[in-house]
């Protein structure tokens, strides 16, 4: 069963707060896949301003977007 933005965001919150770990990490991970499997968020764009127009308009591509940032500050 697909899980809401809400219930996915409401997850990254609780995850995003946990000290940096591998299991951390897995979790981020994971997240990312489920957003990537329902809602199709890894598009690539031409410029960042063509990336910045759908930002505004999806959320789910937001989200995954900030859990991304997450892992990457502590990789």
């Amino acid at each position: 069963m697909k899980r809401t933005l809400n219930e996915i965001e409401s997850d990254f919150c609780k995850i995003k707060e946990q000290t940096a770990s591998y299991d951390r990490n897995l979790a981020l991970v994971g997240l990312m896949n489920e957003l990537e499997k329902d809602y199709g968020t890894m598009i690539v764009y031409e410029n960042e301003e063509q990336l910045q127009e759908e930002l505004k308009k999806k959320a789910a591509m937001r989200l995954y977007r900030e859990i991304s940032f997450a892992r990457t500050n502590e990789d």
